[in-house]
C-alpha cells in the first residue's frame, strides 16, 4: 500500500457490507460522529459524484445529500428533490440567489488560444 502523501491525514478506508440493515444502521448513526474527525461518505460513480459536487456548490453542503447512490437537494420551496442530471440542477434556483446577486467580474487579461488535442479514439486509430 505504501505511505500516504501527507502524514497528517489518515488513509480512507473502503468498507463493503453484506447486510443492508447493518449498512443503514451505520449510515443513519453517522451524525453522532460530528466533531470527532471521522467522516462516513457514500461511494458514488464519477458522474454521480460530479452531480453531487455541482449540487453542493449551488445549494450548499447542508441542503444536499446522497442515499443509495442517488443525489437529493432541498429546493427553495422546502421540498426534497431527487436530482439525476445537471439539467435538473439548472431548473431549481437556490433560495439565496435573489438575495445576493453576483455581479459579473470584468478582467483585462489576454486570452490564450485554445488548442484542441487529439481525442483518445483519434490517437488509437492509426492511418
Amino acid at each position: 500500500m505504501g505511505k500516504s502523501a501527507s502524514a497528517s491525514r489518515s488513509r480512507p478506508i473502503l468498507v463493503k457490507l453484506r447486510d443492508v440493515a447493518v449498512r443503514d444502521n451505520i449510515w443513519f448513526k453517522k451524525t453522532q460522529l460530528k466533531g470527532v474527525g471521522i467522516t462516513i461518505s457514500e461511494f458514488l460513480t464519477k458522474s454521480r459524484h460530479d452531480l453531487f459536487m455541482a449540487a453542493r456548490k449551488k445549494f450548499g453542503v447542508s441542503k444536499c445529500w446522497t442515499r443509495d447512490g442517488c443525489v437529493y437537494v432541498i429546493a427553495p420551496d422546502g421540498s426534497r428533490r431527487r436530482i439525476t442530471t445537471l439539467a435538473d440542477i439548472g431548473t431549481l434556483k437556490p433560495q439565496d440567489a435573489m438575495k445576493f446577486p453576483i455581479e459579473p467580474e470584468i478582467v483585462d487579461t489576454p486570452q490564450k488560444p485554445i488548442i484542441a488535442g487529439r481525442s483518445k479514439r483519434a490517437a488509437a486509430i492509426k492511418k
